[in-house]
Formats: C-alpha cells, structure tokens, sequence
C-alpha cells in the first residue's frame, strides 16, 4: 500500500486510478477493506478523508477539470459564510455541486448537473465558479435563504445584479420560480428571521417599501 499511500500524500488525498495504473491493484484491495473509497469513477480517496469538502473539490477536478462550482460551495470559496453557521469557508459546505455541458453524476456528498451554461455566467478563479447571481439565484429558488441572506450581506451581489443574471437559469427553472426567487431577493434581508419578518410585512405595513430594513423600521413606527 505504500505506492498508494505516496500518491495520497503527492496529491493531498487523491489518486486517480485508471484502468492500465500500476496502483490499480492497491486501489482495490484498500476500497475492499474499507482504507479507501471510490468517491468518482477512477478517483480514489482514504476512507477518513472522504467527508472533507476540500478533498471532495480536488477530487471533481481530477475527474473533471472542467465543472464549474455553483451553489453554496461557490459562494463559500468567495467568502460567503451563513450567519448561523457553527463553521466557516468550506466547513459550512456538506455538498459539493458543479454543472458540466457533458457530464452528469451524483455520488454522496457530490452532485454534477448537465447544464449548458452560457461563458459570461463563469468565473475563471482557481477553480472555475459559477458567478455569484447564478448561485444565489439557485439556492433562493431552491429556498436556502441563509446563503442568500450571506451574499447579499456580504455585498457580493445585490437585487439588480440577481436580475440582470435571471438569463442563467431562465432555461432550467419556470418563470413563476425565478420571479419569487428575485421578489425575496429584492428585500434584501441580511438574515432569514429579517426575510421571513419582511415577507409577512410586505403586503401589510407599506407595500412600497422596497428593502426588509425599510419595512421594519415602517412595521415599528
């Protein structure tokens, strides 16, 4: 298992392991006895690391260095931290998503889409990321608004900017879903007890109030 262990080492918990790979044989034997896991075809990891967020991202580049990260990982590797989080950075993250225009996969702890996804929608980073509308736009839809609450706190997006991205899920998600998404977004909470007090405010105090700040200080006067 030493060879193993080296490319482990070399490679900060990955081995990629092909068919005609001289290590294909330890790679093998230690998934059998439960030392490592298959985490991606070919990809290879110790069994106590597979639960690192890190490792799970080193790993989908190996696989396939062309995902794109999108969803709470992106944000996350931009400085986006819930604000009830026990954890920061990548240690908030329980799943890494990417999308890929040829690829399609979906293991523990990881999701790959098939999207086709427009350039101007990625970030050309150390890992490619999707721009941070796309992911914001993403989770509000998908009602993970303590992300969205985050990056809007933390200024990496704002209401017109989440608008202007509407294109980069106007393919995958039905009008009526992106139009709630963006009406949540334009309160622009900073927390999601600040969203869900602004959205039972919205349609009584001052309809015309534009952000959840404006409509609590309206609530209170």
């Amino acid at each position: 298992m030493r060879e193993l262990e080296t490319e482990w080492l070399d490679n900060d918990g990955i081995a990629r392991i092909t068919r005609t790979s001289p290590l294909r044989g330890q790679a093998d034997r230690a998934v059998a006895a439960g030392r490592a896991t298959r985490l991606l075809p070919g990809i290879v990891v110790p069994a106590d690391r597979v639960g690192e967020t890190d490792v799970r991202i080193r790993a989908l580049r190996a696989w396939h260095p062309e995902s794109v990260l999108v969803g709470q990982v992106a944000l996350a590797l931009q400085g986006v931290t819930p604000l009830d989080a026990d954890s920061s950075g990548l240690g908030t993250v329980h799943q890494v998503e990417a999308f890929s225009p040829t690829r399609h996969i979906r293991r523990d702890g990881i999701v790959v889409h098939r999207w086709q996804v427009a350039d101007h929608y990625i970030l050309d980073e150390p890992y490619a990321l999707a721009v941070p509308e796309m992911s914001v736009l993403l989770l509000a839809i998908r009602g993970e608004w303590e992300w969205v609450c985050a990056a809007l706190e933390h200024g990496l997006v704002t209401p017109w900017s989440c608008r202007m991205a509407r294109g980069a899920m106007s393919w995958r998600f039905r009008q009526h879903e992106i139009d709630a998404a963006l009406g949540g977004i334009s309160l622009e909470p900073w927390s999601v007890s600040e969203f869900q007090l602004a959205q039972t405010l919205r349609g009584g105090v001052n309809p015309g109030c534009a952000t959840a700040r404006t409509l609590l200080t309206a609530a209170a006067a």
